[in-house]
């Protein structure tokens, strides 16, 4: 993934995250629609936090628009336009 895009990116998680699903022990916040905000995963040795900043809240559930992933010296944003399932 660092080639691609040239940030060293947990890929095994991210499935988990782009659909706003923190670990059950996770240290996370919800905001005031009760909908994921932002949570804190620790990955050998490194603290990932990834912001929830926009949703799609046209369908049910909710799901995320605008991801942003930080590690303290990489950010990567995600942004999804549709979801198709």
């Amino acid at each position: 993934m660092q080639e691609i895009i040239g940030v060293s990116f947990p890929i095994d998680q991210f499935a988990y995250w782009v659909k706003g699903l923190p670990e059950k022990d996770g240290n996370y916040i919800v905001n005031e629609k009760r909908q994921l905000s932002q949570f804190s995963y620790p990955l050998n040795g490194t603290l990932w936090k990834a912001s929830y900043v926009e949703y799609h809240e046209d369908r049910v559930p909710n799901l995320p628009k605008l991801i942003v992933l930080e590690n303290g010296t990489q950010t990567l944003k995600i942004r999804i336009e549709k979801w198709a399932y």
